[in-house]
């Protein structure tokens, strides 16, 4: 990797709750990594001194945290590559293993859709992910869709990728099952603050608040 083994996870508050603080915990105590993690203020700051003010406007106008991390780790491996995982997994070991041969990075396939949660792009600047901030921000700016997923999730990448025109952007790119990420990214699903108002889902609901500020 062009930048070994920076490990980039977002938590829009100083203090995580207990549950993903443990997670958190297992990333950072990898001597592998050079682990950081950004909040709401960190983040604003790191966009504010690498971005334009369409970036940092944009991220502004995220409501929820999920869209706030969906735009940030797009911009944070954009600005000096990396890796990114969800503050929603534990370090199953093996990363180097599973990153070994990847070349300009790996990314995810979870059942014919490319997932975000584990990200690897190994030097800044990558095309792709550049092309993924645009769109971003063209979605939040013109408010496109009430479905986090496709306004900075997984569906960006999903789509550019299923459209010829900019299936390119993705040469170079080593796409990994699920399957195999899973055994080195512990994704948890069964945590206490996905059941709250802060989860994006609940805006997928009938009368569901904006996911815009």
């Amino acid at each position: 990797m062009g930048v070994p083994f920076r490990l980039v996870q977002y938590w829009d508050t100083g203090a995580p709750p207990p549950e993903v603080a443990t997670l958190i915990a297992t990333w950072a105590a990898d001597a592998a990594y050079r682990h950081e993690v950004f909040d709401h203020a960190g983040a604003v700051a790191y966009l504010t001194a690498r971005f334009p003010a369409t970036v940092v406007a944009a991220f502004a106008k995220c409501r929820y945290p999920a869209m706030q991390a969906d735009l940030f780790r797009y911009c944070a491996l954009l600005a000096e590559g990396g890796i990114y995982v969800d503050a929603d997994t534990a370090n199953g070991g093996g990363m180097a293993a599973m990153l070994e041969g990847c070349g300009r990075g790996c990314i995810m396939d979870r059942r014919g859709k490319i997932a975000n949660d584990f990200l690897h792009f190994a030097a800044p600047g990558d095309a792709l992910l550049r092309r993924v901030v645009d769109r971003a921000v063209a979605n939040i700016q013109g408010e496109v869709s009430n479905n986090v997923w496709q306004v900075t999730g997984p569906g960006i990448m999903t789509a550019l990728y299923a459209d010829p025109a900019t299936r390119p952007l993705f040469d170079g790119l080593r796409i990994l099952p699920v399957e195999t990420v899973r055994k080195v990214v512990l994704f948890r699903w069964d945590l206490d603050y996905k059941k709250t108002e802060d989860d994006w889902r609940e805006a997928l609901a009938p009368g569901g608040k904006s996911i815009f500020n």
